[in-house]
């Protein structure tokens, strides 16, 4: 990975503070290319609890590390003018919604309905049929 963001501002993980620099980095390897694919494997093989870190932790840093790498990504796609922004777009939302629906147990139904306009829209725009405006 050749850039793993880092957490400034707001709480930050226990693993953060818990887990030495440089297996830090494999860990995070691990989780973003999900080797192994289950984050209770991830937690086990790493040995996390040896550093005080529980799998609830694991979870929530897994989540804001793929989050922002998401965004991170986007944001090196988003050119101005590129004409490929509308069709990035849609898939974009869409893994976010997926990971959303997936993995965010406080997404509330406002937050999904939000969401789900916003990909809807983005999808329309890309195919050219937005009628709205």
């Amino acid at each position: 990975m050749s850039h793993i963001p880092t957490y400034n501002g707001g709480n930050q993980s226990s693993i953060l503070d818990k887990v030495p620099p440089d297996l830090r980095m494999k860990l995070d390897d691990a989780i973003l290319n999900r080797q192994p694919a289950s984050l209770a494997r991830c937690h086990k093989d790493f040995q996390l609890t040896t550093y005080g870190v529980s799998i609830r932790a694991l979870h929530r840093y897994a989540h804001k590390l793929r989050d922002r790498i998401d965004l991170n990504e986007a944001a090196a796609r988003f050119k101005p003018g590129d004409p490929n922004v509308s069709a990035f777009l849609p898939q974009f939302l869409g893994r976010r919604l997926l990971a959303i629906l997936l993995d965010d147990e406080t997404a509330t139904a406002a937050t999904l309905h939000r969401l789900t306009i916003a990909y809807k829209t983005a999808h329309n725009v890309h195919r050219g049929t937005d009628r709205s405006g």
